[in-house]
């Protein structure tokens, strides 16, 4: 969504039963130049989230009438792609993991400071998913390759199904110095940004997902290795190739 004078305006639906924390999330979101919509209850969140175009949802874990988990699994079965925080006054590490293995892309405690719950939404939103610097749209490394302008994967031609954004950047990351270990820290810098504060869990928890996701197209997939103590890496086949994707014919341009 663009404004008169043609800069990106994003949407934000948040959803929490309490009305008073509602209206201070929806000032302090306002005030920083978006656009938000709020929702006290889940039946009206999921249609009013499917009707507007939302980029991001901040999602209250404990809901009255339904579970925060099943409406989060509600709006991604209809918009995939929805990029969801969940935000809740539980503390239970369970419930973080469970939320980051659905697929939420961040997971924050209350009470939550409004600069610290702005600087999370900016991590997810107003960053670019990937900077190209020198105009690449994809790359290829072994039986992997990366569509950054569809944020897509294809692995041995099949697309892989519902990379979440962090997911796929996490894939990006470790794919395009395949061979190289990359530490929990540098992967959270790459996906997040500098200074932000997860607990280094959470990426082994994107990382079982990834693997579950390719292993729906190849049960041997191996490619992303552990390096105990420092990280991960993507097992190196032939050196990745700069591509420009033109719908799915391939083009080299490197």
């Amino acid at each position: 969504m663009e404004h008169s004078e043609g800069m990106m305006v994003h949407r934000i639906a948040i959803v929490d039963d309490d009305k008073n924390l509602l209206e201070s999330l929806e000032y302090m979101l306002k005030s920083e130049g978006f656009f938000v919509d709020i929702f006290s209850n889940a039946e009206q969140a999921f249609h009013g989230i499917r009707r507007n175009s939302i980029d991001l949802v901040i999602l209250d874990l404990c809901m009255p009438d339904i579970s925060g988990f099943k409406l989060f699994q509600k709006l991604k079965e209809a918009i995939p792609s929805l990029s969801v925080i969940f935000l809740t006054a539980r503390h239970e590490d369970f419930l973080e993991a469970s939320g980051l293995d659905l697929g939420a892309d961040d997971f924050i405690r209350k009470p939550c400071k409004n600069e610290v719950l702005l600087a999370r939404v900016n991590a997810r939103i107003k960053k670019p998913i990937l900077e190209s610097s020198n105009g690449i749209k994809g790359f290829t490394e072994g039986q992997l390759e990366v569509d950054i302008d569809r944020r897509q994967c294809f692995w041995k031609g099949d697309v892989v199904p519902r990379l979440t954004k962090s997911e796929f950047k996490i894939v990006w990351f470790l794919a395009r110095r395949a061979g190289i270990v990359r530490t929990r820290d540098q992967i959270i810098s790459h996906i997040y940004g500098e200074g932000y504060a997860i607990q280094d869990q959470a990426i082994d928890t994107h990382k079982k997902r990834i693997v579950k996701k390719f292993k729906l197209i190849d049960e041997d997939f191996d490619q992303i290795q552990a390096e105990y103590g420092d990280g991960y890496r993507w097992k190196e086949s032939v050196g990745p190739t700069d591509i420009e994707f033109r719908g799915r014919e391939i083009s080299i341009s490197a």
